[in-house]
């Protein structure tokens, strides 16, 4: 699942849809790991969540200086829900580290 969610991140990477999707995607294999016992993957998902800081902020960096010239500069903004869910897991991914 990793790999083809990063790919689909690579090809639209301004889209915050594409990483509500991916965090929410996350969180059922979160989940899931998380009631079979499954220590290893579920930290595994865990940091793949914690990891969309950093990916949201690649994308913001690739950006063409131009972009931020125009009337409709690009916002990468995930909804309140997502801000908060994914503060909770980088907070959650802290403390096992």
């Amino acid at each position: 699942m990793e790999g083809y969610a990063r790919r689909v991140i690579s090809r639209d990477r301004h889209n915050p849809a594409v990483y509500e999707n991916y965090l929410k995607n996350c969180s059922i294999a979160l989940d899931y790991y998380i009631r079979a016992g499954k220590e290893k993957k579920a930290a595994e998902f865990l940091r793949y969540t914690a990891a969309v800081d950093e990916l949201m902020e690649q994308a913001e960096q690739s950006a063409s200086p131009l972009a931020f010239k125009i009337k409709d500069k690009p916002k990468l903004e995930l909804s309140d829900e997502y801000t908060t869910y994914l503060e909770e897991m980088n907070r959650l991914w802290e403390e096992t580290q």
